[in-house]
């Protein structure tokens, strides 16, 4: 089940699972876009599909991709179903929005109920944001919740192996929108746009016309390009000469990015992201991204990476796209869940032990040299296999 209203709308991954392999054997899929679906046919009306497929299609693994738009009132019951089927399959869940909570109360953004629900009923639950979301996962009852980050999306950026641009017409490029300071998620949006405003005027007292900042709510200033659309940003990336990313709404969140940066790393610009906690396991500091530790550093960050001489930045280029290309693709993703339900099945089989089955669980996301034994305290919780 992935999330949009068509199978176009995340081909990557569903690319990627048709491309995967199993023990050497294809991976046969069924995909339905569950908003689309739901919007056509009603809730109802989707949880029975998802069950028709079940009895009909005999799925090792029922997998609801970015479950956090609506569902709320019938996953649990229809998790329920699945487990008491004739075939009962794995079920699988995850989370790809910057939900957080703990301290910053009046600053939080709750964890849907068709999250939570289907963590608890499921058999392995996937976040791109762990740290207290995580923890909230557990206490709500999910188990084997584990850290699958974002990823670059070869299909929405069919151009990204092209040359490399050695004249590039933007010195530092920014793709974020402006966002506003009422609405709906009123006070968490406030405190993240609160902070992107403050940044782009930071940034533009500094570089003035070097800056271009695409996006929407930046109409009518000397830094405003415009809107852009999904599958283009990467264009923009490779014709800058440095990029940055907009921080995250949950910088406190071990791990946490969007997808951008590693759309940026694709482009092979030199990036400046935003440090969350833990993500140097990750990125290497310098050879992969510039990070910015505390926000009024910015300005040095991003002078020392656009400092960088052409040759140098070229065959950096290089490198970086290179590095995305064998860790960092959404493929990357999918075999890291497609040997989670091996795992786990072979787990069901008692062919392995709860902690070899962890063992099992391939990580790409994580640098060479992290240690998995210590790192993963930080990126599961409740594994019970």
């Amino acid at each position: 089940m992935s999330q949009g209203r068509k199978v176009a709308d995340q081909p990557d991954f569903d690319i990627a699972f048709r491309e995967a392999r199993s023990g050497g054997r294809p991976v046969e899929v069924r995909n339905i876009p569950f908003i689309g679906f739901r919007e056509e046919h009603g809730e109802a009306a989707f949880y029975r599909e998802v069950l028709r497929q079940n009895e009909d299609f005999k799925p090792d693994v029922v997998f609801f991709q970015f479950y956090h738009s609506g569902g709320d009132a019938g996953i649990a019951a229809c998790c329920r179903e699945l487990k008491a089927a004739a075939h009962a399959p794995l079920v699988f869940g995850s989370i790809g929005d910057p939900f957080y909570t703990g301290w910053r109360k009046p600053f939080a953004r709750p964890l849907p109920r068709s999250a939570t629900d289907l963590a608890r009923h499921a058999d392995a639950f996937f976040a791109t944001a762990f740290g207290n979301v995580a923890d909230e996962l557990a206490r709500q009852g999910g188990k084997n919740v584990i850290f699958l980050p974002n990823a670059f999306c070869p299909a929405h950026f069919p151009y990204w192996m092209d040359a490399f641009v050695r004249e590039p017409a933007y010195d530092l490029a920014m793709v974020c929108s402006r966002g506003r300071l009422i609405g709906r998620k009123m006070v968490a949006a406030v405190q993240n746009n609160w902070r992107r405003r403050w940044l782009v005027a930071h940034l533009a007292r500094r570089f003035g016309d070097r800056l271009a900042v695409f996006g929407r709510g930046w109409e009518g200033t000397p830094f405003g390009k415009g809107a852009v659309a999904f599958d283009d940003q990467v264009a923009i990336y490779r014709d800058s000469r440095v990029c940055l990313d907009a921080p995250a709404p949950i910088l406190h969140t071990d791990y946490y990015s969007s997808d951008r940066p590693f759309f940026m790393l694709g482009s092979g610009t030199p990036t400046v992201f935003f440090h969350t906690p833990r993500f140097e396991k990750i990125l290497r500091e310098g050879e992969h991204v510039f990070y910015v530790r505390r926000l009024r550093d910015v300005c040095g960050v991003c002078e020392k990476a656009l400092a960088l001489p052409d040759d140098v930045r070229l065959a950096r280029a290089q490198r970086v796209r290179e590095f995305v290309r064998e860790r960092h693709l959404i493929a990357h993703r999918v075999d890291t869940v497609i040997s989670t339900a091996e795992a786990l099945l072979r787990h069901r089989r008692g062919e392995l032990t709860k902690e070899d089955a962890l063992r099992a669980v391939r990580m790409h996301h994580f640098l060479p040299e992290v240690d998995l034994e210590a790192e993963y305290p930080f990126c599961t919780r409740n594994w019970v296999g």
